[in-house]
């Protein structure tokens, strides 16, 4: 089995779950993670370091998202963000989807890329052009946000 099919068996799930909860489409998600491992793919041979193929994935995604949604100008996916159009039966769960609703695009993908894709700070700070102290002290300040919005809604 060759580098490259190992990263793919390994990062597929987490990659598709990633680009899905952007877009909250299954075809469309689907059309991405193949455009997403066909670039990988074909440009293969000239990835330097191949222990950031993982992280390379990761921005090769969110890149193929962007290119997508501008292709067809798509602004909704932001107003029907599947991330925040969660169904919360607790009152404090509801709190803090309200809460991920008020935050900007950015960090809603901050988010998604950290507790829902379960990268570490450094492969996110790879994919956003960051670097990890960058991406942790985000991460600190977003949480933070969210811990104060569900405690000021009690």
């Amino acid at each position: 089995m060759s580098i490259f099919e190992e990263v793919y068996e390994e990062t597929f799930d987490s990659v598709y779950k990633y680009v899905f909860s952007r877009t909250g489409q299954k075809d469309i998600s689907e059309d991405i993670i193949s455009t997403t491992f066909l670039k990988v793919l074909t440009r293969y041979s000239h990835i330097k370091d191949k222990g950031r193929l993982k992280a390379l994935l990761f921005a090769i995604a969110r890149n193929c998202m962007m290119d997508y949604f501008n292709k067809v100008k798509k602004i909704e996916h932001l107003e029907n963000d599947p991330i925040t159009d969660l169904t919360w039966e607790d009152e404090e769960e509801e709190l803090l989807s309200s809460a991920i609703q008020k935050l900007s695009d950015e960090e809603k993908e901050i988010i998604t890329l950290k507790y829902f894709s379960g990268l570490t700070f450094r492969e996110i700070g790879l994919i956003l052009n960051a670097n990890e102290k960058t991406v942790q002290s985000r991460i600190y300040k977003i949480l933070e946000r969210l811990r104060e919005e569900v405690n000021n809604g009690y």
